[in-house]
């Protein structure tokens, strides 16, 4: 009696397929990762750059929000830089954005705003950090050392004074950048834009 067997193995055209079968499947998970690393990238920019300029927004706000003044002699004034001496007197209208706040600090002669020291936050846009500086009026100036209150990624700062029944507020706008200075791109250079509307306590309205 002849036994016979069947032929068993597998054919080129079936070894190529399933070798394209195997390099679609793989270059389709490497793709996955690829698009998984990069929102993870993505996603720990921005919450490093919201924590940064969260926390340099905090601190303006608590400062500027316990600065003293009436209408016509503000707690606060916006200017392209700080000045010296930081009078707002007279600068009610000064509503437009600028990069640099100066803010009256309270002390115990409320009724007397002349002898005041002061505050300042300055956004330097060749440094790309945000400064915090003192103003002492028994030196009439500004100290020369300050305290930097962000990291060099700040890629955009606006000081905008309120006018009118909102003279009393102060609206901030500050973005921040892994890379300031080049252009925004959603995924490797993504932009973190905080903005706050911060009322003064220590000014009425009229």
């Amino acid at each position: 009696m002849k036994i016979t067997y069947a032929k068993s193995g597998v054919s080129l055209i079936e070894l190529l397929l399933a070798i394209l079968l195997l390099v679609l499947v793989m270059l389709a998970v490497s793709a996955v990762d690829i698009a998984s690393k990069r929102h993870l990238r993505e996603v720990d920019i921005r919450t490093t750059l919201y924590g940064e300029i969260s926390n340099a927004m905090d601190m303006i706000n608590k400062n500027v929000s316990g600065a003293v003044g009436i209408y016509n002699n503000p707690a606060t004034c916006i200017r392209y830089s700080l000045t010296t001496p930081p009078s707002c007197i007279g600068s009610s209208g000064n509503v437009q954005e600028e990069r640099a706040v100066m803010y009256r600090r309270s002390d115990t002669t409320f009724s007397n705003l002349t002898d005041n020291n002061w505050g300042g936050f300055r956004f330097n846009d060749t440094a790309n950090e945000i400064g915090s500086f003192d103003y002492d009026t028994s030196t009439n100036s500004w100290n020369t050392s300050f305290e930097r209150i962000t990291r060099p990624r700040i890629s955009t700062v606006v000081f905008m004074r309120g006018s009118g029944d909102n003279v009393n507020s102060l609206y901030v706008l500050i973005g921040a950048k892994e890379k300031p200075d080049d252009p925004t791109h959603p995924i490797n250079n993504p932009e973190v834009i905080v903005e706050s509307n911060i009322i003064i306590n220590g000014m009425p309205t009229s």
